[in-house]
């Protein structure tokens, strides 16, 4: 092979290079999802609520947020890799909300328990849990909440020194193939 073609063959191996690094990038934050972690830091657990959340990962609900990373813009010399979920910054970043929101109205099941005040023999009386008696649903009225929510940063998204390694490797042995 002479110089020319290897030139050539060099310059196709090279506008390949964003597509391997966003692919890199990609795979990395994949991999941040399954280990719950980011550049080895763990991210910080959730707190213990619903017994539903229990045996989920961390930032798996319906998968969307995970399902959302991809190359979103590739061009000869970059490449940017995001996710276009709206709340994706706030996980990858950590947030803080003090608002109020309203809610809409809604039809709830109703529970299988309520507290009541119960009173015993002795004419004392305390809050348990008793039978519901309706069962069925009910209406909920639109109501206002205050929201006080701190999102803690559990980061899938950014520089890592990890990451920086194996796009490394990643271009090193895509180049490393280039034959004379």
């Amino acid at each position: 092979m002479n110089i020319q073609q290897y030139i050539k063959n060099l310059q196709l191996k090279i506008n390949q290079l964003p597509t391997i690094i966003g692919n890199e990038v990609v795979n990395y934050s994949l991999d941040s999802f399954k280990k719950q972690a980011w550049d080895g830091s763990a991210w910080k657990p959730r707190k213990p609520t619903a017994k539903r959340n229990k045996k989920r990962a961390l930032l798996v609900d319906t998968g969307r947020l995970r399902r959302s990373i991809r190359i979103r813009k590739l061009g000869k010399n970059f490449v940017i890799v995001g996710s276009n979920v709206p709340y994706a910054p706030a996980h990858n970043q950590g947030a803080t909300f003090h608002e109020t929101v309203t809610v809409s109205s809604f039809t709830r099941k109703s529970p299988r328990t309520v507290r009541k005040n119960v009173t015993n023999a002795k004419g004392k009386t305390s809050k348990r849990k008793v039978k519901n008696e309706k069962k069925g649903t009910h209406s909920v009225s639109s109501h206002q909440r205050k929201m006080n929510t701190t999102i803690p940063q559990r980061q899938f998204l950014g520089k890592s020194k990890i990451l920086d390694a194996r796009v490394k490797k990643a271009i090193n042995n895509h180049l490393k193939n280039t034959s004379i």
